[in-house]
């Protein structure tokens, strides 16, 4: 029996999230999870005792337990935290933010097609960017190259991951945490087709792009 998502309170959800996520290792989890009582006053008690007698040291564990938090989050809300990270990371610059952009373009792939600007204008750029001797790999740059392509994207990426934000904040895109018959996430998407319409960067203009975006430091 699914528990009520509605009481589960923001700190034990976030840390559902964080642990799917890895932000939170298995490990982590567990010692927490033997030192609270929050789970257990939260959750069913079925549901409770599935969690206490995971076999956290078993292989893949990890795979195990995400299918366990995830009977107990709302899966939209956690593909709509995940994207939000990913922005901040971009906007901010912190952690790894080069492969951050890179996600944009992968996510675009897996069904996101409102992320059309930021992946093919900037994602795509340093998924497969231009060299000398044609397109490259983002694994075959350097992490300083990595770096200083992804630099090159400033100020201008800015403008589009808050566009995606407002749309996210507004309700213009609504991450549903379903996927299609293909395995494509799904999203309800109320924008006006002015919103819809790419501003910056199109299919057929991104191999232009990229040449653009990696002249900075060839």
């Amino acid at each position: 029996m699914k528990s009520n998502l509605k009481t589960l309170p923001d700190e034990l959800k976030y840390r559902f999230f964080k642990t799917i996520f890895g932000d939170i290792s298995v490990s982590e989890f567990e010692q927490w999870l033997y030192q609270t009582d929050d789970v257990e006053r939260h959750l069913m008690a079925d549901d409770y005792l599935d969690l206490i007698s995971y076999n956290f040291k078993q292989p893949g564990a990890k795979y195990g337990l995400v299918q366990i938090l995830e009977k107990h989050i709302n899966l939209g809300e956690y593909q709509t935290w995940k994207l939000e990270n990913l922005l901040n990371s971009v906007e901010r610059k912190e952690g790894n933010y080069p492969s951050a952009i890179t996600e944009f373009y992968d996510l675009y792939c897996r069904g996101y097609g409102f992320l059309d600007d930021l992946g093919f204008g900037y994602g795509l750029a340093l998924d497969c960017p231009y060299t000398s001797n044609g397109h490259g790999s983002f694994e075959d740059l350097t992490k300083q190259q990595q770096l200083e392509l992804a630099d090159s994207f400033f100020p201008q990426i800015i403008t589009e991951i808050e566009r995606v934000r407002n749309w996210l904040h507004s309700g213009k895109i609504v991450l549903t945490g379903e996927k299609d018959e293909l395995g494509h996430y799904e999203y309800v998407d109320n924008r006006t087709e002015e919103e819809i319409r790419p501003t910056t960067f199109t299919k057929e203009s991104n191999s232009t792009t990229v040449k653009k975006w990696w002249q900075v430091w060839k």
